[in-house]
């Protein structure tokens, strides 16, 4: 695998059209075709052609302190900036890495903490940046606390620098608790996050095997406590189940169409849910501590298996355009799918266990982390 200070690169990405009549390739994005819009690129892989065999390219490792990490997601309002979140201990908490320029010669890089990182990012499992520069991050165990019970969730947080792990960081008693600005404990083992729309998140909650909606509304001032205006909706028959061991099962929203796609790692499959359907069934009551606006339970949620075949441990899941890429922990595989009807494409073989979260850049380019290795990777499509 090339190291970061050997690369000198400009990228051709190609995508494949396909017809019911023929098949052709055209070159799409990159400095051979500047007529394209960089932000429409679609990464491809074609391990038929050896000529077209990509390249796997360390972007970081345990020097720039990734360590276990989770998933990875590209600031929204800085295109140029990666950030990387790290699974931590359970007696620590999690950790982020920031990447600037991933792939460049001028790549730089630090790593953060939040002053209360053991209780809002215990063991987090994912990272999904929305569209107003904030961000949500799911935790991986079932008492945040640490006290034998079941108060645990997802967490929001700021994109900003001067708010992010800056806040009451490092944490001192009766300041600020953290640098979090929300936080709600109605899913322990949050597998997976996904934005929706302004502060609402989807939740695999791998507690009580569904999917939830988590609307933070306003969120309170960073290191704050007021949750009340916070909005609740569980889709009760929209089923899923956690992995044994605890890997994370990702998701990403396909915002034309309303579909959430859900890696369910622990039975091998992807489903979708149509996030524009389901009723309103009733009222839920939240566990004791903790007021929220509303709680309520939704049913008759659309759901669909839409690929269960030929994948092991789908983990990290993402869309671009007409394409949905998963990686596959297990045997290190990333796939792309056929958005229509999930057929399957073509598949880049990494022959490295570990792989979870993967990304696209807004130049198209796919990089993923492996959780075994404590590596970020960018792939190179020649």
């Amino acid at each position: 695998m090339k190291k970061i200070n050997s690369f000198y690169l400009l990228l051709i990405a190609v995508i494949l059209t396909i017809s019911s009549c023929s098949k052709e390739e055209d070159i799409v994005d990159g400095p051979n075709n500047p007529d394209i819009d960089s932000s429409s690129a679609v990464p491809e892989f074609f391990l038929s052609d050896k000529m077209n065999t990509p390249e796997f390219l360390q972007i970081a490792n345990s020097t720039q302190g990734i360590s276990i990490p989770q998933d990875l997601d590209f600031h929204p309002k800085r295109s140029n900036e990666l950030w990387v979140i790290n699974k931590g201990t359970y007696n620590s908490g999690g950790t982020t890495v920031h990447i600037t320029n991933p792939g460049q010669v001028d790549q730089s890089s630090f790593k953060l903490k939040d002053g209360n990182a053991w209780h809002f990012m215990a063991l987090p499992t994912s990272l999904d940046f929305g569209d107003n520069g904030n961000w949500a991050s799911g935790t991986g165990i079932l008492d945040a606390n640490r006290r034998g019970g079941k108060f645990a969730g997802p967490s929001l947080w700021s994109g900003e620098f001067d708010i992010y792990a800056k806040v009451g960081t490092p944490y001192k008693s009766g300041g600020p608790n953290g640098s979090h600005l929300d936080m709600v404990h109605q899913s322990p083992y949050a597998m997976g996050v996904a934005h929706a729309f302004d502060n609402a998140y989807w939740i695999f909650d791998g507690n009580n095997s569904n999917i939830i909606l988590y609307d933070f509304g306003q969120p309170h001032v960073a290191g704050g406590s007021d949750h009340d205006d916070v909005i609740l909706k569980r889709f009760t028959d929209v089923q899923v189940e956690k992995e044994l061991k605890l890997l994370p099962s990702h998701m990403v929203l396909d915002k034309n169409t309303g579909w959430l796609y859900i890696a369910e790692t622990a039975n091998s499959r992807i489903l979708r849910f149509n996030t524009k359907s389901g009723s309103k069934k009733g009222s839920m009551n939240p566990d004791p501590y903790e007021i929220v606006a509303e709680y309520s339970e939704y049913i008759n949620g659309e759901t669909e298996v839409f690929i269960d075949k030929g994948i092991l441990s789908p983990v990290g899941i993402e869309i671009r355009e007409d394409r949905l890429f998963v990686s596959d922990y297990e045997n290190g595989d990333i796939i792309a799918y056929n958005l229509t009807d999930g057929s399957e494409i073509g598949r880049v073989q990494t022959n490295t266990k570990g792989i979870c979260g993967i990304n696209i850049s807004a130049e198209g380019q796919l990089f993923y982390v492996n959780m075994i290795s404590n590596e970020v990777v960018q792939i190179i499509a020649k």
